[in-house]
Order: C-alpha cells, then sequence, then structure tokens
C-alpha cells in the first residue's frame, strides 16, 4: 500500500481513539451527563435521532423545532465522546406512550448517528450559509439565520466534529457533505455580516459600528457586543485551526489575512465600547442583555470576556497587542468582582419590577457561597436575576447554572494563558483571607466544581436554579462544559487535532460544476481543432 493510502487509515485510527486516555476527578458525573443527552428527560428521541426544542420542552415556545434542540445537545456530547464519556451500557431512555420502559446503549446509539444528525445539522443551513431559526424577542419576530446561531454551530459544533471526533465528511440519505466546507460557508455568513467602512459610508452609519456584528446586516444596522463576542470566538478557532480547515479551499476570497483582519476589527470593536469610567468600567453596554434583563449584564460581560481571551490565545499570530487586551480582560473581572448602583432605567421595566428594582440600588456584582469554608463567586445574566429588593433589603444571591459556569471557563483561561491572574488572586483572596495567596485560585476553582457536582440531578442533568429538580438543557451543556475544561484543561483553548491538514494540492481546489467543467473541455476540444 503507498504512503497516500496509510496516512487516511493511521488518521481514521486515531480518530477513534479519545482526546485524552486520562482517567478524571469527575468521570462518573461526565458519564452521567453523557447518558442523561440520551434520555428522554434530555430531550432525545431515539425514532427522529435527534433532539427536541428546549424553547417548547421548558417554555411551550414553538421556537427552533429540532433544529435547536440538536445543536444545543451536541455542544456537550461532541466533545463528552471526544474524551471517551459516551459509555457502552445500556441506559434507561424512559417510557413510551404506552407506558412502555425503553432501554437505549448511548455509545451504539451514537456511534449510529453521528454522521446522520451532523449531516442533518449541515442541512439546515440557509441559503445565506448562515443557520438559525424564527424567534420573538421584544414584540420583533426575528427570521432565519443569526450571527449568533451560525457562530454557535460553526464554533461549538462543526469545529469540533472535525477536529476532536476526526469527521471530515458524513453521509446521509444519499446525501456526502464535507465539514470543512459548511463551516468555510459559515465563515464566509459571519464576514459578511461585520460592519465595515464601507457599510459606514454608504449606510451613513457611526464610525463605532466598524468590526461590530449585528445579528444580521438584513435584519439591523447597529452591532452589539454579544453578537460580536460570539463571531470573534468562533473566528478565533478557526484561525487556531486554520491549517487543519482552509476555508480558502471552498471559498477564494477567504484567506488568512482576510478572516485575521475581521479578528482584529471585532477586537477593537469590544475595546472601544467596553465601559472606562464609573461603576460600570468594564462592562459592555448590550442591547441583548436588556433583552433579558439588564443593559451591563453580567452575562453579555462573559460572552466578551471569553472572547477577548480566545482572541489573546491567538494574538501573535493576527497581530493583536497583548497588552491592550490584557488590560481589557482585567477590567472586565474587575468588574464582574465588583459593586454598582443600579438603576431603574438600567434594566428592563417588567424584569425590575418583578425583582423590586424600583429605586436606585447598590449591588455586589457576584454573589458569594460557601463551599466546605471556602467563598466562591456566583452570578446570573444581570443584576436583576442575581438580586431582590424587598422592602428595601437585598435579598439574595440567586445565582444560575448558565452564567456561572461560563465565567468560571473564563477563569479557567486566564489561569491557563497567565493574564489577569493578579486581579483574579486579589478579588479571591478579599473572601478567603485564611487562603494562601499562590493557591486561592486552584483551591476557589476545586470548590466551585464540586458546588456543581453536588447540585447535578440523580438523572444526569443540572437545573437551571441551583435547588430546583427541572432539568435544564443549557445548564447541562455549560455545568457539562466546566466539569470537561476541570479534568482536561487543554480542551479550552488549541489542542491537538485528530485530522491532519489539508494537503497544499487541495487548497487551491475551486469546486467546478459538472456542466461548467464539460463547456470548458468543449471549448478546448474546439480550439485544439483551430
Amino acid at each position: 500500500m503507498s504512503s497516500r493510502g496509510v496516512v487516511p487509515l493511521i488518521l481514521a485510527a486515531l480518530a477513534a481513539i479519545p482526546v485524552s486516555g486520562c482517567a478524571g476527578q469527575y468521570d462518573d458525573q461526565l458519564t452521567k451527563a453523557a447518558d442523561w443527552a440520551f434520555t428522554k428527560e434530555g430531550l432525545y428521541n431515539p425514532g427522529m435521532k435527534l433532539w427536541e426544542s428546549p424553547w417548547k420542552r421548558y417554555y411551550g415556545l414553538d421556537w427552533g423545532g429540532w433544529y435547536s434542540g440538536t445543536v444545543n445537545a451536541l455542544r456537550a456530547v461532541i466533545p463528552l465522546d471526544a474524551y471517551g464519556y459516551v459509555r457502552d451500557h445500556e441506559i434507561v431512555w424512559g417510557q413510551d406512550d404506552k407506558g412502555n420502559e425503553v432501554k437505549v446503549n448511548p455509545k451504539k446509539e451514537w456511534d449510529s448517528i453521528k454522521e446522520q444528525v451532523i449531516a442533518w445539522v449541515i442541512l439546515q443551513k440557509d441559503v445565506d450559509n448562515g443557520w438559525g431559526f424564527s424567534w420573538y424577542s421584544a414584540g420583533k419576530r426575528h427570521e432565519g439565520s443569526s450571527v449568533s446561531e451560525t457562530s454557535k454551530v460553526v464554533g461549538q459544533v462543526l469545529i469540533p466534529a472535525l477536529i476532536d471526533l476526526g469527521l471530515e465528511k458524513v453521509r446521509w440519505r444519499g446525501y456526502e457533505l464535507d465539514v470543512r466546507k459548511a463551516i468555510a460557508d459559515g465563515v464566509e455568513f459571519l464576514l459578511k455580516n461585520q460592519i465595515t467602512e464601507d457599510d459606514v459610508r454608504t449606510k451613513k452609519l457611526n464610525e463605532a459600528f466598524v468590526g461590530g456584528w449585528p445579528v444580521k446586516k438584513v435584519e439591523a444596522l447597529e452591532p452589539d457586543p454579544y453578537y460580536t463576542a460570539v463571531a470573534l470566538s468562533t473566528l478565533c478557532k478557526v484561525i487556531a485551526y486554520w491549517d487543519h480547515i482552509r476555508p480558502d479551499a471552498y471559498h477564494r476570497e477567504l484567506t488568512k489575512k482576510r478572516v485575521a483582519e475581521a479578528v482584529r476589527k471585532g477586537v477593537e470593536y469590544l475595546l472601544r465600547t467596553q465601559e472606562k469610567e464609573g461603576d460600570v468600567a468594564g462592562a459592555w453596554k448590550s442591547w441583548t442583555g436588556y433583552a433579558m434583563g439588564d443593559w451591563y449584564a453580567y452575562g453579555v460581560v462573559q460572552f466578551c470576556l471569553n472572547a477577548l481571551l480566545d482572541a489573546y490565545s491567538i494574538a501573535d499570530e493576527v497581530g493583536l497587542d497583548k497588552e491592550e487586551l490584557a488590560k481589557a480582560i482585567e477590567r472586565a473581572f474587575k468588574y464582574l468582582f465588583g459593586e454598582r448602583v443600579v438603576k431603574p432605567d438600567q434594566l428592563r421595566e417588567k424584569y425590575a419590577q418583578r425583582s423590586g428594582f424600583t429605586t436606585e440600588v447598590k449591588v455586589p456584582n457576584c454573589g458569594w457561597i460557601d463551599v466546605d469554608g471556602i467563598k466562591v463567586p456566583a452570578w446570573a445574566w444581570g443584576a436583576c436575576k442575581l438580586w431582590k429588593v424587598e422592602n428595601g433589603q437585598l435579598k439574595g444571591p440567586y445565582p444560575d447554572l448558565t452564567e456561572t459556569p461560563e465565567i468560571y471557563l473564563a477563569i479557567l483561561k486566564a489561569v491557563k494563558l497567565g493574564v489577569a491572574v493578579d486581579v483574579l488572586k486579589q478579588a479571591l483572596k478579599s473572601q478567603n483571607p485564611n487562603v494562601p495567596e499562590d493557591r486561592v485560585i486552584d483551591e476557589v476553582l476545586k470548590a466551585y466544581a464540586r458546588w456543581v457536582v453536588r447540585q447535578q440531578l440523580q438523572t444526569g442533568g443540572w437545573p437551571y436554579q441551583p435547588g430546583s429538580t427541572r432539568p435544564s438543557q443549557w445548564a447541562w451543556t455549560y455545568c457539562t462544559w466546566l466539569l470537561l475544561a476541570t479534568d482536561h484543561p487543554e480542551w479550552l483553548l488549541k489542542h491537538e487535532p485528530k485530522v491532519g491538514k489539508v494537503p497544499v494540492r487541495e487548497r487551491r481546489k475551486i469546486p467546478v460544476s459538472p456542466a461548467v467543467a464539460l463547456v470548458g473541455l468543449m471549448t478546448l476540444a474546439c480550439l485544439r481543432r483551430r
């Protein structure tokens, strides 16, 4: 057999091996989390081989259909499989319509559907090369693809499927789909929806908009820090694995130089729009934050913080100023550990009324929970979800299991990159004076992971609110990520891929339809006759 034939076999064999064979502290909890994904409670439908919409299950909203549930599930199932937590054993899925107990084997089920379900997600791509679904917010209907959903599919489903599972081509119902091409299509969508100097000039926009992303240009031209952050994180991942993805093999104009420029412009937008003064210094004012309660939402800050950390990890490759990035990252952490005076006009009215914020109230931006004698910080989406005001008294904190795990992922990234470490030590030491300074970050991270484990339901899922027995697919995803990153910190940033680099000959390959090829051959034949 030639060396050309041996290489694909070697890569295929490597793809079958878990990313890490090392046993972790939270193997049992992560195995339970993987099992939960293939249960009725985990929204899995063995007949459809897809996951149901969490919006419909939890809130009765007909948003996203099978798409939203499936994409959300894959964000955790793919890394769980990559690290060997989708196990070959029998579990109870639940009861069917007749009350009969149904059992499934997570490993066999996943192995039989993984290509199909990735192919199905690719086929949900819109004609504009983006992904998304119709939904309502603030009385407005949003249609089809969006920057946030496209970023989620490309950065948290397709790139991990390629890099961590080695899935280059997927087949389903006669279709053979190229995962790299789908990634390239998504990157093309993101780049064409970034606000440019041309947009400012031709559409008479504010110059401060340059580099930011709106939900998508055909729907809005004012960018938002949230959409910018999620797009930026995805493009940073594209740059990190550039030689293994090569979008320019499918869209000639998607050069590394162009994608790097988009990253730089996105970072500049976030640096420019980060608040620099007052008690909201370090935060971002965001319409997305306000739509869910708070103009200066901690949830938006964590997205921006994670994006800046992702950018820091590839700063040398794209020509970013690490010192400037580090200062912005420090400001964001200081905001999350600081305090602010919350004014009613900073909150969306229905959330302010519900939580009692009818007058100005000074609040800490994080709550502190005692875990085995260690004080650990915890957050919610915004001030009016973390705290309540009753009879003039501040009550809480009421942290959630979505934003807090993601902020801890940012802390883990910062420690791994050596950024803002002194800021973190100072904040955590202030509540843990008896813990040595050189150990305080590690002790708090360990304590929070233990707290997350204690919130896990017997079934393997997690609730949105600690103490609740109602599982949430979103909380399950973020808590799974937190435990994965705790046991396998290399997963957080660039790590060894399961696929080889795209060969040079394929990098310049431009797809040509059979009809065009035939016309070309006929033309060449005519020329030769002359």
